[in-house]
């Protein structure tokens, strides 16, 4: 039996589970009312529900946004792409969730408008350096794609395979923390030897999988492998919520009866926004820069809504957090101008009140995954 930092007593993965089911998305502090309302009724519209949609819209957008960036001084400028981890038990909407938020939106709209390969499937590593080999470049510039899984764990699987078979087909963890940076990406070819690759290789992801399998067989040896991936992956957990038909019956028709009946139209105007010749760049308010940087020194009088177990903000999480206060920023106004039948560019500088937003994402999303980081000390 033992207890841990705030979780009170432990003594199987299912303690764990319930304590993740403990922790909630604090809505009304992270979103718009009418924002949320519509993310809402959508997600319930195909049998899923918000905190896993935004688990495959923040992900996506985040690629969709390609080379820009948001500049807290002129030597500090980060990129946005998010790794994001959807846990939920098996019927609570993983499935539709992926489908509605990445890949329907993407494959059957987004690609067939701009005539380029954005969401990737493609798990091998020898599979993906092709894609950034052929596909990354265009007219428009840097294309980062998304990886989308519905189900994840056999993908997680080969990513912590320490077989030397494995490693020279799969990807591994070291090279998803390059993924998450954006280092080069450079093999050797030929009987000459050529050099080929792309000098940044950036990806996002959005991947699905059951909290017990992972918790036990995949989370604990990320953990315990120190490289820097648990840092770099942002957590999401969501129980088992039974929708009865005749609710997603009603939320259907909702959507189909409102101004904005999917995403595709919202991430046409994602990508074409910021797939420019130039690169997009956005700055930070006064406020929100102050309450950044507070926030990464453990200085901010926010208060926590997600309960005892709020792990601290370090330099790699800090860039998490950044990175999606660079997201909401984009997301949360394309969305309302979107639901408003409005048009126009997205302002260039992030407020204190999206910063608000992020941070307080960004620990919810930290308690989630420390509850899952104690199986490494545990099980």
């Amino acid at each position: 039996m033992a207890a841990v930092g705030g979780l009170g007593e432990v003594n199987s993965v299912s303690d764990l589970e319930r304590k993740l089911a403990e922790i909630n998305i604090p809505w009304d502090e992270i979103a718009p009312a009418h924002i949320y309302e519509w993310l809402d009724v959508y997600s319930k519209s195909h049998g899923t529900s918000p905190e896993l949609l935004l688990a495959g819209i923040l992900p996506c957008t985040s690629a969709l946004i390609g080379n820009t960036t948001v500049k807290l001084f002129d030597s500090f400028r980060e990129k946005g792409n998010l790794f994001m981890l959807g846990l939920a038990p098996s019927g609570a909407g993983k499935t539709p969730a992926c489908n509605i938020g990445c890949v329907r939106p993407l494959i059957s709209y987004l690609e067939q408008r701009i005539d380029r390969s954005v969401l990737v499937d493609e798990t091998s590593s020898n599979g993906l350096f092709n894609h950034f080999v052929n596909f990354q470049r265009g007219a428009a510039g840097e294309c980062v794609p998304v990886l989308c899984i519905d189900e994840g764990y056999t993908f997680l699987s080969k990513l912590i395979s320490t077989s030397k078979s494995a490693s020279h087909t799969c990807l591994t963890m070291e090279r998803m923390c390059k993924l998450y940076d954006g280092d080069y990406w450079y093999a050797v070819k030929g009987s000459k030897g050529k050099r080929v690759g792309v000098q940044s290789a950036r990806m996002s992801m959005s991947t699905f999988t059951t909290p017990r399998r992972f918790l036990t067989d995949i989370w604990r040896k990320v953990v315990a492998c120190r490289n820097g991936l648990a840092d770099r992956v942002l957590i999401m957990y969501q129980d088992c919520h039974q929708l009865e038909i005749e609710e997603m019956e009603q939320c259907s028709s909702d959507i189909q009866q409102g101004p904005l009946k999917g995403l595709g139209t919202v991430y046409e105007h994602i990508y074409t926004e910021h797939n420019q010749e130039n690169p997009v760049e956005y700055t930070l308010t006064a406020s929100a820069r102050e309450l950044y940087i507070k926030y990464c020194k453990g200085k901010t009088s926010m208060s926590s809504s997600v309960g005892a177990f709020n792990p601290e903000c370090n330099a790699k999480t800090g860039k998490n957090a950044l990175r999606l206060a660079l997201n909401l920023h984009v997301l949360w106004h394309r969305l309302d101008k979107a639901l408003n039948q409005l048009a126009g560019p997205t302002p260039t500088a992030v407020s204190e009140s999206t910063m608000n937003m992020a941070l307080t994402l960004h620990d919810t999303l930290l308690a989630f995954g420390g509850v899952a980081e104690t199986v490494r000390v545990h099980f």
